[in-house]
């Protein structure tokens, strides 16, 4: 098996372990106590086709930019499973890291308010969703940002780098 092959399988292993069993980053102010993770996004992705309108205003941006977040937040929640394909097709592991990636850089970008406000745009990825009370999703927090953010940046890393690699 190729070196490209085994870092895909690794990277989209990474990526669905970091977007579905860790905590992203803890919400504050407000958002106390409810935590960023694929399962709490993918419970509020539905809710944004159906309250588009909800969001338009929370988030000051027009309604059909809803609908393309929402549109991107699907893909972001596939993109471990497009990283794990690649590992045949070149083209899908390079696009499935490019979302796990963004959204690790845009989190990073929020924590440390270099956009002003972007965190708040970012509430709807938060839920109170525990599989297991207090294990599931994994919360450990590294600086401002949990664990989970750092799994998405590696797993989105290393799937971009198997696109360049063979698969022989």
């Amino acid at each position: 098996m190729g070196a490209g092959k085994i870092l895909s399988i690794i990277a989209g292993i990474i990526t669905l372990l970091s977007t579905f069993l860790l905590v992203w980053f803890t919400g504050t102010g407000i958002y106390t106590g409810l935590n960023a993770h694929g399962a709490g996004l993918a419970m509020n992705v539905l809710n944004m086709f159906q309250n588009a309108a909800a969001y338009e205003i929370d988030m000051s941006i027009p309604i059909w930019a809803v609908y393309i977040i929402a549109v991107g937040a699907i893909l972001f929640l596939i993109a471990g499973l497009f990283q794990l394909i690649g590992a045949k097709v070149k083209a899908l592991a390079i696009i499935g890291s490019l979302f796990p990636l963004a959204l690790g850089v845009i989190v990073i970008l929020g924590t440390f308010d270099v956009v002003p406000g972007m965190m708040d745009n970012l509430a709807f990825m938060l839920s109170d969703l525990e599989f297991v009370a207090d294990v599931l999703p994994f919360d450990f927090p590294l600086a401002s940002i949990s664990i989970g953010t750092y799994g998405l940046l590696a797993g989105g890393l290393l799937g971009l780098i198997s696109g360049f690699m063979s698969r022989e």
